[in-house]
């Protein structure tokens, strides 16, 4: 708050007393003169109290004053106060214009609206991906088992004919044993498939989940940064309507319409007026005349024209040199 000039008026007290030492008595008329009688009004000799009053200037301070610097920089677009004007803590002081804060906040809610989009369309592809894309794979797998299971019971039965006919002198041993080798390959084939199929049902499993996980998880990232961009961008904003943080009395004001403020501005400053301090200086006859505890009657023009009644709180040991 700026130090503003007040008037101060200190109560001091003269105590006086009055004696009658050293007087004569008086004599007693003769009684042959004549005696006038004359009527007297006789009051007690007392201490009595005469005020005196020292006029001075001061400067006011307070305990609590705060200095007011906006958190976005700008061009001011409008001012709500004016020096002297008590705000409550909350209300809005002045205002930084917001249409570049406002487009911030538009592109920040489209990128967030994108990215739960994104978010959406991955999640649909995990499931479509676990119960569709995964389940066609493992079909394919075991339609080949199948296969080869046909393959190899159609040749077992021929191998049984052979036998038959190789028992009746039909084929030749040749013959039958290359059938047998047929079976046999037939056989390994269908194994061989088998086993894949069960390793193959894992792994797709696996790799499909990480991979559809994978994008789920990169979706979410991309919405939670959006969400912090979107609050940001809300927070710049919202910080273009600049606020009291106390409740208190305009002590002083550095910007209007059109000024440029930036973080580093203080536009103005807030003084509460709950306790104040007083500073001011006597001279060497008055000094002398006061202590601690000294009625002291403050006239703070600003506020009323009435005086408040105080006491002296501190005295400075030194003189001002």
């Amino acid at each position: 708050m700026k130090k503003k000039l007040i008037a101060i008026s200190i109560l001091t007290a003269i105590s006086l007393s009055c004696s009658a030492c050293g007087a004569k008595p008086a004599m007693a008329p003769a009684a042959s003169e004549a005696v006038t009688a004359i009527a007297v009004h006789v009051s007690t000799v007392e201490p009595l109290t005469i005020e005196q009053y020292v006029t001075l200037s001061s400067k006011v301070s307070s305990e609590n004053e705060v200095s007011v610097v906006p958190k976005t920089s700008g061009t001011v677009k409008e001012v709500y106060v004016a020096i002297g004007d008590e705000v409550k803590a909350g209300d809005v002081l002045f205002e930084i214009d917001d249409t570049d804060a406002r487009l911030e906040v538009q592109q920040a809610q489209a990128s967030l609206n994108s990215a739960e989009a994104g978010l959406a369309s991955a999640q649909a592809n995990y499931e479509a991906n676990i119960g569709g894309s995964m389940e066609v794979q493992i079909q394919q797998l075991e339609s080949s088992v199948e296969t080869y299971q046909i393959q190899y019971d159609d040749l077992q039965k021929t191998l049984e004919q052979y036998k038959q006919l190789y028992e009746v002198g039909s084929i030749s041993k040749q013959a039958l044993e290359d059938m047998q080798s047929s079976v046999d390959k037939a056989k390994l084939q269908l194994d061989t498939t088998k086993n894949e199929l069960e390793l193959q049902k894992n792994q797709i499993a696996e790799e499909t989940k990480k991979s559809s996980q994978a994008t789920v998880n990169q979706s979410e990232a991309s919405v939670t940064q959006a969400q912090v961009s979107l609050a940001s961008a809300q927070q710049n904003l919202d910080n273009t309507k600049v606020r009291a943080e106390i409740d208190g009395t305009i002590g002083s004001l550095n910007i209007s319409k059109g000024s440029t403020v930036s973080t580093q501005t203080e536009a103005m400053t807030i003084t509460s007026l709950d306790q104040i301090k007083v500073s001011f200086s006597v001279s060497e006859d008055v000094i002398n005349r006061i202590s601690t505890g000294s009625a002291v009657y403050v006239t703070l023009s600003a506020i009323s024209d009435e005086p408040f009644e105080t006491v002296v709180s501190n005295i400075s040991p030194s003189a001002d040199s």
